[in-house]
């Protein structure tokens, strides 16, 4: 069974900034049962006020090569000035679109997943009940 798509912005390859936009290099899991979904992404920011929509524009590794094609740029820059709240206008449609290919070699060279680190804090022992016992670690995510 899928789950919803995942981004955690606490796992940063990156952080560049442009007047009012952040530019993120983190990572975007496609579906949280499968780990083979975990994609790097760049997420725009708005740097000074709210987000108006629940996830962040993002652009995927896999999509990255649509943004050579200018009429593609403008159309998903035109959308994700909505989505951060900036009024639209052609210095901004052009400035999503520089933040965005200026680091597209940031996010090509960004591994293909976080690093992990793990924390052993504890250790358990089960017993089902029968007379068997299962010995366990409980790990904490770093």
């Amino acid at each position: 069974m899928s789950r919803p798509a995942s981004l955690d912005l606490t796992r940063r390859a990156f952080v560049h900034a442009r007047g009012d936009i952040v530019l993120i290099g983190s990572w975007f899991r496609g579906d949280e049962t499968d780990d083979n979904s975990i994609e790097p992404c760049l997420v725009l920011m708005p740097r000074y006020r709210p987000l108006r929509a629940p996830l962040p524009p993002v652009v995927l590794l896999s999509a990255a090569y649509l943004w050579a094609d200018p009429r593609y740029a403008v159309a998903k820059a035109k959308d994700y000035l909505e989505l951060l709240g900036i009024t639209e206008s052609l210095a901004d449609v052009s400035r999503v679109i520089e933040v965005i290919t200026d680091h597209l070699r940031d996010l090509i060279a960004m591994p293909p997943r976080p690093g992990v680190g793990m924390l052993v804090v504890a250790d358990a022992t089960i017993s089902t009940g029968d007379g068997k016992t299962q010995h366990a670690e409980i790990l904490r995510h770093l």
